[in-house]
């Protein structure tokens, strides 16, 4: 796997190794689990912000990160309802045996 960030590399293996961690816990979750963390991240992703002040801070770490992506939560559901548990999991799997 290469990664490549500003990031120091023992920073960067925590950060990997946490994620297959939380990771692996998927493969234990059933259809329905799953579907139901899916819809709940779905509606998180998606959430419109409650006032303009949690407007204006969603902005501000969007021009921060350089990531000048505002319409990400719409872009990021449309991916995130598409994601099917077992291919999800063997895509990832396969992913990590590079």
């Amino acid at each position: 796997m290469l990664v490549q960030s500003e990031k120091s590399p023992e920073f960067l293996e925590g950060r990997i190794e946490a994620f297959l961690t939380k990771f692996a816990h998927l493969e234990e979750l059933d259809e329905s689990s799953f579907e139901k963390h899916k819809v709940n991240l779905i509606n998180k992703v998606q959430e419109k912000p409650k006032n303009f002040v949690e407007e204006a801070l969603n902005f501000c770490g969007y021009i921060l990160s350089e990531m000048f992506d505002f319409e990400q939560g719409k872009s990021s559901g449309s991916l995130l309802n598409a994601w099917v548990m077992m291919s999800g999991i063997t895509h990832m799997q396969e992913g990590t045996e590079k």
